[in-house]
């Protein structure tokens, strides 16, 4: 049955062979040329000495498929093969944590809408990262995210300046149409011989 099965795809992919040099392909300077389809000026074209029969086939089912398939190179049932896409599988350190804190950045520091992790082109990215980690992302769930991280913040500064001196510093500004308040707190810590600065407040309004 196998040596059966082996005769009959031999003598289609003969029968193809036949087909393309039939008019579908002419020579020219040392290069086989896709002759198709004359008016459309199409440049595909292989080496000679590197004719690949498979791969022009290839290139007149998905370049030229009305044709393709009026020549008989497409197969009964009228389904021209694609060519399946390879995608690399890499291994790289990544937690919960670290997702949720890059995120949250691009929420809090880069500006970006909350809504990003629903947009159609970072969902191609994070789909695959949050299958992996078991989790999901999405607008309710980070809102949760920024509250829980907006708390442990708060209560880390509160301890942090407890019994301190504190400095309140308001700076306000107008640039390109839109106004920026700023509030921070200074404090002297001595462990660190050093003056620490926490922002408490940033708002924009146009």
């Amino acid at each position: 049955m196998s040596g059966t099965q082996s005769l009959d795809k031999s003598v289609e992919r003969r029968t193809l062979r036949d087909i393309l040099l039939d008019g579908c392909i002419s020579t020219e300077n040392g290069f086989m040329l896709c002759a198709i389809n004359s008016d459309y000026g199409c440049k595909y074209r292989q080496k000679c000495e590197k004719f690949d029969p498979g791969n022009f086939i290839r290139h007149i089912r998905c370049e030229h498929p009305i044709l393709a398939k009026a020549r008989g190179l497409v197969k009964e049932d009228g389904i021209v093969p694609v060519k399946r896409r390879k995608v690399s599988k890499l291994s790289i350190v990544l937690d919960r944590q670290i997702l949720l804190e890059a995120v949250i950045k691009l929420v809090t520091i880069h500006h970006v809408p909350i809504l990003c992790v629903e947009w159609e082109g970072l969902r191609l990215i994070l789909d695959p990262i949050c299958d992996a980690l078991k989790m999901q992302l999405n607008r309710p769930n980070m809102l949760n995210h920024l509250t829980a991280a907006a708390a442990k913040i708060r209560s880390g500064i509160a301890n942090e300046v407890k019994g301190k001196l504190v400095c309140l510093k308001i700076d306000s500004a107008t640039r390109l149409g839109r106004h920026i308040l700023g509030v921070n707190i200074q404090f002297f810590h001595p462990e660190q011989n050093d003056i620490l600065i926490y922002t408490i407040e940033r708002s924009y309004n146009k």
